[in-house]
C-alpha cells in the first residue's frame, strides 16, 4: 500500500512537470514567488509611500487616494499571510467605510466574470463580428443561466444600454480602440461595444468608471498604485496592438467566443479590441500601466517615474506575472456540506447563486486538496470552468436606505455587489461597510430582501446561520507543499487524492 501510494504521488509529480513545462514555468514556484510578494512590506526606498496623484479612472477623473499600505497583507490578513479578509477601512464621513474581502478563488471570480461577459456578448452580437451595434437588434433580454443582468435595450433615453451597473459597457473605435468619454453607444466615434463584468470590488462605483475591475492584473496594478504608491511597469498591459487593419483585426476576432473552437485557438481571442494577459486573461482595450514607460533606460527600466519619488521600475512586469499567478491559482476556500432547503425556499439562492459552469477551459494551473492543517497543491488538467459553492450572481443590488451610503459630497451609493459567500464566516463584521458584528445581522441588515428571514422560527434561522458558520477560509499553510514533494509515511494523517477537490 505504501508502494503504491508513492507510484501515485510519482505520477502527480510529473503531470506537475509536465504542466509546468507546457507553460514554460513552474507555476507553483510562480505562487510561491507572488505569495512573497504579496505579503511583502515594501519600504518608502522601493517607492512605496504616498498613493500616486496622477492614477486616473477610465473616464479620465483622478482616483481617490485610500491611504499609506506597505503590504497587501496590512489589510487582506485573516488567515494571516494569505490573501484572506480584514478590518473595515474608513473612507471618511459619517458611518463610511469599505469592509476588506479575501482573496480565496480570485482566478475562479475573475474566469466566471469574463465568461459572463463572453454569454452577454453571444445574447446581442447576432453578427459575430465581436461587437454589438444597431444592426444587431432587436436585443434579447441580457440573461445568463437564469440570472438577469439588465437589458441591452436603451429604455430610459440615457444613451446607454440598460444594464446592470456592475456590467462595463466598453465602447470601441473601427479598430478596436477605447473611445474615451464616450457620450453613449450613439457616439459616432463609436463602431460598437461589448459587455465586461467586474469580478471584483463591493460595486459602489460603477463598474464603467472605476480602475479595471473584469480582471486580476489591471485591478492588482491599481491597488499598489492607489495603496501602496507602487506604479507597476507593466508592458504587458500598455504594449499596442499589434495591427491597427480592421481587416487584421475582425479576423482574429470575429469568431468571438460564440463556437466551442474559440477558447482553443487563442487566449485572447473574443470581442473586437480585447487583449490578453500572459496568463490569458481578456484586458479592456485603452488600459495603459501606471507607469508607461516613455523613457526607457539601456537596461529596460522605465524612466518615468509617474509620482516623482525618485524611484523608477517600482514594480516590473515579472512581479505582476508572479501576483497574477498567485491570486489566479489561489485556493478556493474548503468545500462545505450544500445549503438547507429553506436557503433556497425564502430567496437567499436568487441572488447568492452557488454554482456557475462554462464550456471555456479553466486556466488555472494548480489544483488544491485541503487536509486539517493546510493545502496540498496538484496539477490542474485542461477541463472546462466549473465553479461550485461561490454563492454569487455577480449582479448589483439596491437592498433599501438602510444600506446606502451618504457620502461627504451629497452623493449617495445605493447599489452594492453581492460578494460571494464562500469563506464568508471568516470575514466579519460584514456587509460592505462592516456595519453588521455577527451574521444574523448581515442578514437582516438587508431589509425587505430578508423579509423571509426575519419571519422564520428560530429553528430555521439557526439551519441558516449554522449553514453559513461552515463557510470558513483556512490557512494554505507557511511551507505548502506539491503532492509528491514529500511523501507521507504510512499513519502520518494520510490523505486520499480527492479529499475536498474541485
Amino acid at each position: 500500500m505504501q508502494r503504491r501510494r508513492g507510484g501515485e504521488a510519482a505520477v502527480w509529480l510529473a503531470l506537475l512537470l509536465i504542466v509546468a513545462g507546457l507553460q514554460g514555468a513552474d507555476p507553483f514556484a510562480d505562487w510561491l514567488a507572488g505569495r512573497e510578494l504579496f505579503r511583502k512590506e515594501f519600504s518608502e526606498a522601493e517607492g512605496a509611500g504616498a498613493p500616486t496623484p496622477l492614477l486616473r479612472l477610465s473616464d479620465g477623473r483622478p482616483a481617490l487616494a485610500m491611504g499609506r499600505a506597505f503590504s497587501c497583507a496590512l489589510c487582506h490578513n485573516t488567515p494571516f499571510g494569505d490573501a484572506g479578509a480584514g478590518a473595515t477601512i474608513a473612507r471618511g464621513g459619517p458611518r463610511i467605510g469599505r469592509s476588506t474581502p479575501h482573496l480565496f478563488g480570485a482566478g475562479a471570480m475573475e474566469q466566471t466574470a469574463q465568461a459572463i461577459s463572453n454569454a452577454l456578448l453571444g445574447i446581442a452580437d447576432r453578427d459575430r463580428d465581436g461587437l454589438i451595434t444597431a444592426a444587431d437588434a432587436p436585443f434579447a433580454e441580457a440573461v445568463v443561466q437564469d440570472i438577469r443582468f439588465g437589458s441591452f435595450v436603451d429604455a430610459d433615453g440615457d444613451g446607454w444600454p440598460d444594464l446592470d451597473p456592475a456590467v462595463s459597457i466598453v465602447c470601441v473605435d473601427a479598430v478596436g480602440g477605447r473611445v474615451p468619454g464616450a457620450r453613449g453607444t450613439a457616439d459616432p466615434r463609436v463602431a460598437g461595444w461589448w459587455p465586461a463584468v467586474a469580478a471584483f470590488g463591493w460595486g459602489e462605483v460603477p463598474a464603467s468608471r472605476s480602475l479595471d475591475p473584469t480582471a486580476l492584473r489591471p485591478f492588482i496594478a491599481g491597488a499598489f498604485a492607489q495603496h501602496a504608491g507602487l506604479q507597476a511597469d507593466d508592458g504587458a498591459v500598455s504594449q499596442p496592438e499589434p495591427s491597427k487593419d480592421p481587416a487584421v483585426i475582425r479576423s482574429a476576432t470575429s469568431a468571438s467566443l460564440h463556437g466551442a473552437s474559440t477558447w482553443q485557438q487563442s487566449a485572447s481571442a473574443g470581442p473586437l479590441g480585447a487583449r490578453a494577459s500572459p496568463l490569458g486573461a481578456r484586458l479592456l482595450p485603452g488600459t495603459i500601466a501606471i507607469d508607461p514607460g516613455g523613457r526607457r533606460a539601456a537596461d529596460g527600466r522605465s524612466l518615468d517615474d509617474p509620482d516623482g519619488d525618485g524611484v523608477l521600475s517600482e514594480l516590473r512586469r515579472d512581479d505582476l506575472d508572479r501576483i497574477e499567478r498567485y491570486l489566479l491559482d489561489h485556493p478556493e476556500p474548503p468545500t462545505a456540506l450544500p445549503p438547507p432547503p429553506i436557503f433556497t425556499k425564502i430567496g437567499c439562492a436568487g441572488c447568492h447563486r452557488p454554482d456557475w459552469s462554462f464550456a471555456q477551459p479553466d486556466r488555472r494551473a494548480i489544483r488544491w486538496t485541503w487536509t486539517d492543517s493546510s493545502a496540498i497543491a496538484a496539477p490542474r488538467l485542461p477541463g472546462p470552468l466549473i465553479v461550485t459553492g461561490m454563492y454569487t450572481d455577480f449582479c448589483s443590488h439596491d437592498l433599501g436606505e438602510q444600506l446606502w451610503i451618504h457620502q461627504a459630497d451629497g452623493t449617495v451609493i445605493r447599489r452594492f455587489r453581492t460578494p460571494p459567500l464562500w469563506g464568508v464566516a471568516s470575514t466579519g463584521p460584514w456587509l460592505h461597510d462592516g456595519r453588521a458584528l455577527d451574521l444574523d445581522a448581515a442578514i437582516r441588515g438587508h431589509g425587505a430582501a430578508a423579509a423571509g428571514y426575519s419571519e422564520l422560527d428560530p429553528a430555521k434561522r439557526r439551519e441558516i446561520l449554522d449553514f453559513l458558520a461552515q463557510l470558513r477560509l483556512q490557512r494554505v499553510g507557511d511551507q505548502p507543499q506539491r503532492l509528491g514533494d514529500q511523501p507521507q509515511r504510512l499513519g502520518d494523517q494520510p490523505q486520499r487524492v480527492g479529499n475536498q477537490q474541485r
